[in-house]
């Protein structure tokens, strides 16, 4: 794939890009309509405008959208099947429609396989139709599926199919779509195995000449309130589509041994009482994706915006492969002025400490006409997500979802795929952290929240809210990632409960709950029953006011996608509920997370009473030697563990040079040893393979910090109000405590508005040398510097072999290039905003003032 683009949505937007499959016309242009085939129809655009046709890989089993806009199904399947070590399958990402006026993206396909295995692969495929001048569109009715045997493998034109080869003519993979443009293919040298995996799916009809949207036409919204102060309220009113066909949601079948009565069972006699640490599983099979990011204009709620795309929409299409696979993504940075990396955010990375996409730490960047090649194993399985971990990238756009399928502490019926929650703001993201990095202050205010990349706008005149169909009697599970850049979230489904099996990557003991209280970075996964008077409900996402943003849940603050049990229509019944008070900002509770693989934190003997303070900015590094270490890192002033005063450092952030990351510099200067200057704000943990080591997070600040850690997930040890100190020792939990990857640092507003501390501590074993972080989640924060280094083992570190390859090499050398020539640049003032804005600050100066 090649795609060029004219700029970034800084100030202008792109103009042009140019890329397969693609038409294009002048911007601006009126809103088109464009669609897929299966079960789409669609209207005669304006002149001068776009005529699109692709795919959207989302896992929604229908997004309607107006008529005035883009109009594209959605859904992602894949063909999942364990197979003989040695073979390979390949998945194609296609690519997003874009908004109207602008130019269409690339539908990217997967990379050839190495030389000698099986597989097949096609590129998903659209085509669209007009069966009357005046704008009236004719659909096919549903995805079809075919399969080749020892003949070439035939590729369907026909949106939704699936391909497969086999080397034996009994041999089968079958996938069924959501989405009927979504397309993926998979070999195995398995003459007998035979594995769907599909999501649900409906195709809708429309007497209406002039537009009807894609998939799902549930119930058309036509006015849309909000009221909240003490407790949140939706209503609205709805017409159910002329004419509507649903059809019954599939079985789905991932590996012989995992089925709705028993989830808990995995393939080659696996199961979710199997630990990942101590189980080295492979399946022998690796998954290859593409991503190509471009700068962009998306139709979000009704208003067009800049922003960044993969493969032509955001969020960006799923990873979705099976525990144990090798997965293989090419990112083509398509960018005109800014480096990038993806972060594969909760992957452990264990030997691969390369891959982890961190620039200054793992490898230079991106920059633009240039690639990468990320490779790593799935080595746990449950929700995760990715993201560029360049700048404040991400919240722009670059972000997408992370499915790894594997065994599960609860029956379910039907896997609906990701639920991605996240905001727009009313300037591009560069705006936003210029703004921010002078003004300090709160969290901006978000003009809007999205669900799968969509909503209505807050007054509901336009946009469209996602939503699903949904199998009455049947458990249906929901994957929830926060993926927002600073929003704090409470989930619900209005009169449903839910179940809730898995925080982050780790596997829990069902609990059940009808709120659920989710931090930027958090993943759930939930099974929701329905086992409610069949019709259509709302899903809420809900912002906590407490954490420090400033929306207020009055119209604004609330993503409403609505789930319809199949067979229903009608207007979305409405449910009253409580509110986090704006006075305080939730996690959800330890005890409520708890392992269903235990494991133990260490020991309260392991946890001494002494403390050591990290050095503030490039104040260069300490060696923390022994058994049972102690590292206390703290915003502000604070006291030591025994109460003591301590003195309140400087600027405890982290400052890395993006042309000479950690591993290089550790490969190229061994003899500088591990307390150098060179290692910002950075931590070396030198003791003995397997040591716990402990963190005591202190907040002095007002805002509350999701606090993620790369490398590893960690044991929770305790969340706290207040100063810890050594009386807070004894309440910490070192039996089978929670363990995830991302963990809320508290900071309360308490009574009078008068700023109260919060703590968390923290814990982990040293099991997997690298160069790692950690650091807060909140996107202007990490961009900021809110973060430290801890290089873990770094005698046990392959730098050498790192930096040895011809990868990163390559894409240090097209980096300091870039850079050279007037690229991004890190000054201190910038907190790592691109260079290019400089040239505009005198007017975004003017404009603010």
């Amino acid at each position: 794939s090649a795609t060029t683009t004219t700029s970034d949505p800084i100030v202008d937007p792109p103009t042009t890009s140019s890329s397969a499959t693609t038409t294009t016309s002048d911007l601006p242009a009126p809103p088109a309509t464009t669609s897929t085939s299966t079960g789409t129809t669609t209207s005669d655009p304006p002149a001068d405008s776009v005529t699109t046709s692709s795919s959207v890989t989302s896992t929604t089993s229908g997004l309607p959208v107006d008529a005035a806009t883009t109009s594209t199904s959605t859904g992602t399947t894949s063909s999942f099947a364990p197979v003989a070590p040695g073979t390979t399958s390949s998945t194609t990402s296609s690519a997003a429609d874009p908004p109207a006026g602008t130019s269409s993206s690339t539908t990217s396909s997967s990379v050839d396989p190495p030389a000698g295995t099986s597989s097949s692969t096609s590129s998903a495929s659209t085509t669209s139709s007009s069966s009357d001048p005046a704008g009236t569109t004719t659909s096919s009715s549903a995805p079809s599926t075919s399969s080749s045997s020892s003949d070439p493998p035939t590729t369907s034109s026909s949106s939704g199919s699936t391909t497969s080869s086999s080397a034996d003519p009994t041999s089968t993979s079958t996938s069924s779509s959501a989405d009927p443009t979504s397309t993926s293919t998979s070999s195995s040298a398995d003459p007998t195995s035979t594995s769907t995996f599909s999501r649900p799916s409906f195709t809708t009809s429309s007497a209406d000449p002039v537009s009807t949207s894609s998939s799902s036409s549930l119930p058309t919204t036509t006015s849309f309130t909000r009221t909240t102060s003490a407790t949140a309220t939706t209503t609205t009113t709805s017409t159910c589509a002329p004419s509507q066909t649903l059809s019954a949601l599939p079985e789905q079948t991932v590996c012989p041994e995992n089925t709705a009565a028993d989830r808990s069972q995995w393939c080659n006699n696996l199961s979710v009482n199997d630990d990942i640490l101590t189980t080295d599983y492979s399946t022998g099979q690796t998954k290859y994706f593409t991503f190509e990011i471009t700068s962009t204009n998306i139709n979000f709620d009704g208003t067009i915006r800049p922003s960044f795309a993969i493969n032509g929409g955001t969020p960006g299409p799923a990873i979705e492969v099976n525990w144990g696979d090798l997965v293989e993504v090419t990112v083509i940075n398509s960018l005109t002025d800014n480096a990038t990396t993806i972060h594969w955010h909760g992957i452990r990375q264990f030997g691969t400490n390369d891959q982890d996409g961190v620039p200054g730490v793992t490898e230079c960047a991106i920059p633009p006409g240039g690639s990468r090649t990320y490779t790593w194993l799935a080595s746990s399985y449950g929700t995760g997500w990715y993201h560029s971990h360049a700048l404040s990238q991400y919240g722009g756009g670059i972000r997408g979802p992370v499915i790894i399928h594997g065994p599960a502490t609860a029956e379910y019926d039907y896997d609906m795929g990701h639920v991605m929650i996240d905001e727009i703001f009313s300037q591009t993201i560069f705006q936003m952290a210029w703004n921010i990095a002078r003004l300090r202050g709160p969290l901006p205010a978000a003009v809007n929240y999205m669900v799968n990349g969509q909503n209505v706008s807050p007054d509901g005149s336009t946009g469209t809210a996602t939503q699903w169909t949904v199998e009455p009697g049947k458990k249906h599970l929901f994957r929830i990632i926060n993926s927002s850049a600073q929003s704090f979230f409470i989930v619900h489904f209005d009169y449903h409960e839910m179940t809730v099996i898995s925080s982050d990557y780790t596997p829990i003991v069902p609990y059940t709950t009808t709120s659920l209280y989710v931090s930027p970075g958090q993943r759930y996964n939930v099974i929701v029953e329905m086992d409610q008077t069949p019709g259509a409900y709302f899903m809420r996402a809900i912002t906590q006011t407490g954490c420090g943003e400033q929306n207020v849940n009055t119209g604004l603050g609330i993503a409403n996608p609505v789930f319809t049990y199949r067979g229903s229509c009608g207007t979305p019944t409405s449910e009253t509920l409580s509110i986090t008070p704006a006075s305080d900002c939730r996690d959800e509770p330890l005890a409520s997370l708890v392992p269903v693989v235990p494991r133990d934190g260490g020991s309260i003997d392991d946890f001494t009473s002494t403390a050591q303070l990290l050095p503030g900015g490039n104040g260069g590094s300490q060696v923390f030697d022994g058994y049972g270490a102690i590292i206390r890192w703290y915003f502000g002033g604070m006291l030591d563990l025994n109460g003591n005063s301590a003195s309140v450092l400087g600027n405890q952030t982290i400052s890395v040079d993006f042309e000479n990351p950690t591993l290089k510099t550790m490969a190229e200067l061994p003899t500088l040893g591990f307390n150098s200057s060179k290692y910002s704000n950075a931590v070396v943990l030198d003791g003995p393979a397997g040591d716990w080591v402990y963190f005591v997070i202190q907040n002095n600040f007002q805002t509350s910090h999701p606090i993620h850690l790369h490398g590893h997930d960690f044991s929770v040890l305790g969340q706290g109000k207040g100063v810890f100190t050594a009386d807070q020792a004894s309440s910490l939990n070192f039996v089978n405590p929670a363990r995830r990857d991302t963990a809320l640092l508290y900071g309360f507003v308490g009574q009078g508005g008068v700023a109260e501390s919060g703590w968390t501590v923290i814990g982990f074993q040293t099991n997997n040398p690298g160069a790692w972080i950690m650091h807060c989640h909140i996107i202007w924060h990490a961009d900021g510097g809110m973060g430290l280094q801890y290089i873990e083992q770094p005698n046990s570190i392959d730098a050498e072999g790192y930096w040895g390859s011809d990868a990163f090499q390559n894409e240090c050398t097209d980096y300091s290039a870039y850079q050279d020539g007037g690229g991004e640049g890190k000054l201190t003032y910038e907190a790592g905003i691109k260079r290019d804005l400089l040239k505009h600050k005198h007017a975004l100066k003017a404009k603010h003032h």
